[in-house]
């Protein structure tokens, strides 16, 4: 009961501070031979270790058949969502081309889907999933990410689903400042103790 009451606060506060322009530092760039800055493509599992209160960090990528695996840390409550991310012309899960691509690979297709899923790295378990097909420019995924979850271990999974030419991905991670959190807290304490005193009067 408690964890549903902070959970659905957090999701409040956050998705209102989402549609704030977020300062995403640092962004981890996945993909060869398309976007700028990128450290190559993932094999295995990056992990980005512990996101610490009060942070934005950018996840970029390009997905084609592969799978992409992110692992990460928090110590609050945390925000995931498609963003723009100021790396390239790219945004949300895009299939446009690539306009000034960093080497070779350009070309991305609307024909592109991908199974996108968080993950409990302490048992695998699937806390959240949903298939997103690419758009131009990203239209209409902007929303198809969106999660809400608290303090833990995690792992996000990017699976390219067969047949898919390519498409682009730029996620925003955001936690919650501590005292954002301990404020949740409070106000979910305060929200268990009147559903008590309801039940007594019933």
């Amino acid at each position: 009961m408690m964890n549903k009451v902070l959970m659905t606060i957090s999701a409040i506060l956050m998705s209102a501070s989402g549609a704030m322009a977020a300062t995403f530092d640092p962004i981890y760039i996945e993909s060869t031979g398309n976007r700028p800055d990128a450290t190559g493509d993932i094999t295995g599992t990056t992990d980005l270790g512990l996101i610490t209160s009060g942070a934005d960090v950018g996840i970029a990528g390009r997905i084609v058949t592969a799978v992409d695996k992110w692992r990460f840390q928090t110590n609050t409550g945390w925000f995931i969502r498609f963003v723009d991310l100021p790396i390239d012309d790219q945004l949300y899960f895009d299939s446009s081309d690539i306009t000034n691509p960093a080497g070779s690979f350009a070309g991305n297709g609307d024909t592109t889907t991908a199974i996108f899923s968080i993950l409990d790295a302490t048992d695998d378990s699937v806390l959240f999933t949903n298939t997103v097909t690419a758009a131009a420019f990203g239209a209409g995924t902007e929303n198809a990410l969106d999660f809400t979850g608290t303090a833990g271990s995690f792992i996000l999974k990017i699976d390219g689903q067969n047949g898919s030419p390519g498409a682009t991905y730029d996620i925003g991670l955001s936690t919650v400042p501590l005292p954002a959190a301990a404020w949740l807290l409070l106000a979910g304490v305060g929200g268990l103790a009147a559903v008590k005193r309801r039940q007594k009067k019933i």
